[in-house]
């Protein structure tokens, strides 16, 4: 089989006042003819940003401004994975999730970011 990754990480919330709280979705779907094997995800956040709450089908753990998945067995052919990470901008600024994805398949990891702007009043 060929393996094929779609991958995007997408903010709808652009930009947001200082306080609000946004959403970061992050997918992943195989669109290719085998399994990815050993799906692993990693996201890390801007100072500023705090994760309030993580609807996730993949283990995870928060520890600082990273957010950590655990290794992810197998991805279907035509399956997909959706992670949304709600956090809150606590600084006016340009505020960003940059998130990072490896499996056995790809041969170096792939790396999405995400800019958000926090406004103040």
């Amino acid at each position: 089989g060929v393996p094929a990754v779609s991958f995007e990480v997408v903010n709808v919330d652009n930009p947001a006042e200082v306080g609000k709280e946004i959403t970061y979705e992050i997918r992943v779907r195989n669109q290719g003819t085998c399994a990815l094997t050993q799906l692993r995800l990693g996201a890390v956040l801007s100072e500023g940003l705090n994760v309030t709450d993580v609807k996730s089908p993949i283990p995870h753990k928060i520890s600082g401004q990273s957010l950590i998945f655990e290794p992810a067995g197998k991805l279907a052919v035509n399956a997909d994975i959706v992670i949304k990470v709600k956090v809150k901008g606590t600084v006016a600024g340009d505020l960003r999730c940059r998130v990072s994805l490896s499996c056995d398949q790809l041969k170096q990891p792939v790396t999405k970011e995400e800019s958000t702007v926090f406004y103040s009043n």
